[in-house]
């Protein structure tokens, strides 16, 4: 509580306010709920945490993006510890079912990035978590 460690998140755009009936979706919560730009913020008020803290949507990127700005801020001594997360989820068919219908999706359900066999992409989900600290002897900027 109170610490300098950081909160660097990359999250897609938000699928849950879709899935809210709309009673829900009128709810003081629903607010600033399905905001990306709250999202890190959100997490380091839970954990309570001061340091520097963002969220990043950067469609396929964000997990790379936020995890290198909890490692510049580390190594910067912005903050102690860098808390980089990201989160993806499909919850609702929207975006699946467009792609489907611009035939972006891949016909057997793999990516061959950068494979003369690529045939499209294929949607996913994830969660992931890392906490990264300063190397060793590593000098922080007062």
């Amino acid at each position: 509580m109170g610490g300098d460690d950081g909160v660097f998140l990359g999250i897609e755009r938000p699928d849950w306010a879709l899935a809210q009936p709309p009673p829900a979706r009128a709810s003081v919560y629903s607010v600033t709920g399905d905001n990306v730009s709250a999202a890190a913020g959100r997490v380091s008020f839970v954990l309570g945490l001061q340091g520097p803290c963002s969220s990043v949507d950067t469609a396929c990127s964000s997990a790379l993006v936020a995890l290198h700005g909890g490692a510049h801020a580390s190594r910067a001594g912005e903050s102690t510890a860098a808390l980089a997360l990201a989160v993806s989820l499909k919850l609702v068919p929207h975006g699946t079912l467009g792609a489907a219908s611009a035939g972006m999706l891949s016909l057997d359900g793999r990516c061959k990035t950068l494979d003369a066999r690529a045939n499209g992409y294929a949607r996913s989900e994830a969660v992931g978590a890392l906490v990264l600290l300063p190397q060793r002897g590593e000098a922080h900027a007062a």
